[in-house]
């Protein structure tokens, strides 16, 4: 998680050196001409820090899932899937990643004759509910996904 810490207004003049290689410019010269070549608006100093571990990992490990949690995790995805422009894909997409680990996003898109954008997009909504875990290249299910996937499929 991300902290921002401050956010200060600046003139060119208050860029430092040190400013320019937290920024991962090569001097401060380049972060003025970097800056010069905005038309408009102010120019931010932003602190930002460490702002905590990701929820979502906690999230994602939890897999002791009650009935409840089971029941929870169901409407969600069938809300997932009322309100989804192509039909119902939760399922379809969970039992995909667990079939095909760290099988990169285009691949799996194209095998369901979606676009890769969307198809992420609808990933990432798996992943906020702890589901998924993202990978360079592709997913996987996470511990709560594979212990939902399982009890889906139970019944």
């Amino acid at each position: 998680m991300l902290q921002i810490r401050a956010v200060d207004v600046i003139e060119l003049g208050d860029v430092t050196d040190d400013d320019a290689r937290r920024s991962g410019a090569s001097d401060r010269e380049q972060v003025i001409r970097e800056l010069q070549s905005k038309p408009e608006g102010q120019f931010l100093r932003v602190r930002v820090g460490f702002g905590g571990d990701d929820p979502r990992i906690a999230l994602r490990n939890a897999d002791a899932l009650t009935d409840a949690d089971v029941i929870q995790l169901t409407a969600r995805l069938d809300r997932l899937d009322a309100a989804s422009r192509h039909g119902p894909w939760t399922g379809q997409m969970m039992r995909m990643i667990a079939d095909q680990p760290h099988v990169r996003a285009p691949d799996l898109a194209a095998s369901v004759g979606r676009e890769t954008l969307a198809f992420k997009n609808d990933v990432r909504k798996l992943k906020a509910l702890g589901l998924t875990i993202s990978h360079s290249p592709g997913y996987e299910l996470s511990p709560r996904g594979r212990a939902l996937l399982a009890r889906l499929e139970e019944h």
